[in-house]
């Protein structure tokens, strides 16, 4: 690997700044009260293609900054364009002949930044991650007619049936996963269940028969009739263990008539495949809420849900850059969306969705802001303005 010579580009000619090298080193000063933009850009050849490299470049600035990488194929045209942080680890694309990287320098004060040193350091190749990522439809089996609750539950475990042998890394079911119907208008029965029911533990035991993480949603109710009402994901993982829940944060206006409790936490999950988030049903209508996971790790978000609609969880994947696997009442909703927002895979006539899918594998889209291609969740997490949004954690008054 070789680096060239700092190249630098004012974008406003006329502005009044000072730049100063060692060796790679720099020490910048703006000097004017106008707006002011700096492009300081230093080619890197001789990268070792789908091997990735740590970056390094600890900026001490007062003005605002971003640090690009710019990746070039053999005829000199830019493929791809991504954000960078320090400490960041970067896949060099099997189409990169030549990469920039670019420090990006914008204030509308005077400042200074310095940038004592800058390096890539080679940090082994690329690493696959694959995970299959399942939805079972509610209606896979008998169709949409009534069930008994004996009966939908014997339903439930043909369908894991069906679909463990398929060796899939989590199965989602849909909300209220044992609910059953009171007639053929598909209007719920509410079943409320305990997280010790004979019931969860066979799922719980399905999990473990099939090495898989099982996510699904139940109405929970304690012991004690006096103790609120919940609705509740679960978490089962391969030793058939419940090891998380999530307690529905968004709540439509009859649950809460019902008495459910309104609860207050978004959580994000570590397996071994990757660090999940979860949905249930009215949670996915927020962006916030997705937002929320996608900002605070979620590669994959797991929704059981009787709502649906097809752009709603298309967009949730693509404005997140997260796979959003989405388990529904119905087949045509039950579907595996990747970050770029396409439909991997939906339940259709087989009335479950399956798709493996690598979590390591960058996704790149085409992107006018850059001419070329990006990826979608750290060109969307890096390019937010959090300081403009302070009306959405506003509450409305009565």
């Amino acid at each position: 690997m070789q680096f060239g010579s700092w190249q630098f580009t004012k974008p406003y000619q006329t502005r009044n700044v000072d730049i100063e090298q060692d060796g790679y080193g720099l020490d910048i000063r703006f000097k004017d009260e106008k707006y002011t933009v700096l492009k300081c850009i230093l080619d890197v050849t001789g990268l070792k293609l789908r091997h990735y490299y740590q970056f390094h470049a600890p900026v001490q600035t007062d003005l605002k900054y971003r640090f690009f990488y710019n990746c070039f194929d053999e005829n000199g045209q830019e493929q791809h364009k991504g954000h960078l942080r320090h400490g960041d680890k970067i896949l060099v694309p099997a189409d990169c002949a030549k990469m920039e990287l670019e420090l990006l320098l914008f204030s509308h004060t005077p400042g200074t930044a310095k940038l004592p040193e800058i390096s890539l350091t080679e940090a082994g190749p690329y690493v696959p991650r694959k995970v299959r990522l399942c939805a079972i439809a509610w209606d896979m089996i008998d169709g949409p007619g009534f069930k008994t609750y004996e009966e939908n539950v014997a339903n439930v475990m043909k369908e894991l049936d069906i679909v463990g042998p398929l060796k899939p890394d989590v199965v989602v079911l849909t909300e209220a996963v044992y609910q059953t119907r009171r007639d053929d208008t598909r209007q719920p029965n509410t079943h409320f269940s305990q997280l010790d029911d004979e019931d969860v533990a066979k799922l719980c035991a399905k999990a473990k028969q099939y090495n898989t993480y099982i996510c699904c949603s139940l109405y929970e109710k304690n012991p004690n009739d006096d103790e609120p009402k919940r609705l509740t994901a679960i978490l089962i993982n391969r030793d058939g263990k419940i090891q998380n829940t999530y307690h529905k944060t968004h709540l439509t206006m009859d649950e809460l008539e019902n008495g459910a409790m309104l609860e207050n936490e978004l959580p994000v999950f570590e397996t071994d495949f990757g660090k999940v988030g979860i949905h249930i049903c009215w949670d996915h209508f927020f962006p916030e809420c997705s937002r929320t996971l996608a900002l605070r790790g979620a590669e994959v978000l797991l929704v059981p849900t009787h709502g649906f609609r097809r752009e709603r969880t298309l967009t949730r994947a693509l404005e997140n850059g997260v796979y959003f696997v989405s388990a529904y009442t119905l087949s045509e909703g039950t579907m595996v969306v990747s970050p770029s927002g396409k439909v991997v895979d939906e339940a259709g006539s087989k009335g479950y969705a399956l798709a493996e899918v690598d979590l390591n594998e960058p996704i790149w889209c085409p992107w006018m802001a850059c001419g070329s291609s990006a990826e979608p969740h750290p060109t969307y997490m890096m390019e937010r303005r959090p300081e403009l949004y302070g009306d959405l954690i506003k509450p409305i008054e009565y």
